[in-house]
């Protein structure tokens, strides 16, 4: 059986996963409701993978349950990961006043990609993919949460 050739663009994403972010940008952006209301209903605009990052991020939630210490995550890029486990947190173990989230990120993406990163699969990759310009946005959106 051949490789088939992965045709990214955009970075990261390959043209059907392009496509499909398109198709959900339309219907969300054709809808009429509220801005709440769409988040409020996010399965519907999301894609399957990134359901289940949510979902494999409250497993590994779960088995820190009861455990003392704080979560850490390198690489915060958009703040998925970050937010999530600080929303796991508040809503899983509301009197764990001692539980820290901390996120670290240069948001500036790879600095360089050396040879022995790329393969098949990831020969796209380039510097400064996964930068993400979102450090006032967590900031704000931290405060919020709080």
């Amino acid at each position: 059986m051949k490789d088939k050739e992965i045709k990214v663009s955009g970075g990261l994403r390959t043209e059907a996963e392009s496509l499909e972010a398109e198709l959900n940008k339309k219907w969300f952006e054709k809808n009429p409701s509220s801005w709440e209301t769409k988040i409020e209903n996010f399965p519907k605009y999301v894609r399957r993978q990134n359901l289940t990052r949510f979902l494999v991020l409250y497993e590994i939630f779960q088995k820190v349950i009861g455990v003392k210490g704080s979560i850490i995550e390198c690489g915060v890029n958009q703040g998925f990961g970050v937010m999530t486990w600080a929303k796991l947190s508040a809503i899983l173990e509301p009197v764990n006043l001692t539980r820290r989230i901390y996120g670290f990120d240069t948001f500036k993406g790879f600095p360089e990609v050396s040879k022995k990163d790329l393969s098949k699969k990831s020969k796209h990759v380039k510097p400064g993919d996964l930068s993400a310009d979102t450090l006032e946005e967590l900031k704000g959106l931290s405060e919020v949460h709080d």
